[in-house]
């Protein structure tokens, strides 16, 4: 019964300041909360202060106190509840991109510049285009605890990225992973990239990819 509430919820419900109310869905069901690394929030406490203190002023008023103290104090080496994640993310889409209805997907590409240029330089030199959707699959456990991930492949221009069994992932997270994987073909040389999400099944969230 939680577990149909919990899909219903995530995908009917606005994605706005949902971390609250999906942290104590979790809570009121006794299911162990999932977790994220926190290497995710130190990249957006990165990226929004390299944004200017006024606007990073203006996230931080969109936080709920739990949001506020897990962007403050996580390091590359936590470990943060999914929901308070999302809940970051969001408010920083918001804030950073608040006219864009793709902002989330702008937030991911950010990330991936972010990640491909630094920490993964040295392999995106070597990398397909390919080679960049299966190292998304390869480094999922690092940064998810749950959720299994692999990559179908398709045309020679077309790939298919698949997290199984976990449904809980909020959908403005997956959205955020679209623009990720964007941004990572393009950087490694793929030309007018798309990726379209099908989240029609959700023991099986697909991103499906196409580059020139």
């Amino acid at each position: 019964m939680f577990r149909s509430t919990v899909l219903s919820w995530i995908t009917t419900a606005a994605p706005s300041r949902i971390s609250a109310d999906l942290s104590q869905m979790f809570i009121d069901s006794g299911d162990e909360m999932p977790k994220a690394k926190g290497s995710l929030v130190v990249f957006l406490r990165k990226y929004l202060h390299g944004l200017g203190a006024d606007v990073e002023a203006q996230f931080l008023n969109r936080l709920t106190p739990d949001e506020k103290e897990v962007y403050q104090t996580a390091s590359t080496a936590s470990w943060c509840d999914v929901p308070v994640v999302s809940g970051l993310y969001e408010a920083g889409a918001e804030t950073a991109f608040p006219a864009d209805p793709d902002r989330m997907r702008l937030l991911g590409r950010a990330s991936a510049k972010h990640d491909l240029t630094g920490l993964f330089r040295v392999y995106l030199m070597l990398a397909t285009v390919r080679s960049v959707i299966k190292q998304t699959a390869r480094m999922w456990r690092t940064y998810h605890d749950n959720g299994d991930a692999r990559v179908e492949r398709g045309a020679s221009n077309q790939a298919t990225l698949v997290i199984e069994n976990y449904p809980a992932l909020p959908s403005n997270l997956q959205e955020m992973i679209a623009g990720y994987v964007a941004k990572g073909l393009e950087l490694a040389g793929g030309k007018n990239p798309k990726v379209y999400r099908d989240a029609s099944n959700p023991n099986a969230w697909k991103w499906n990819t196409s580059w020139d």
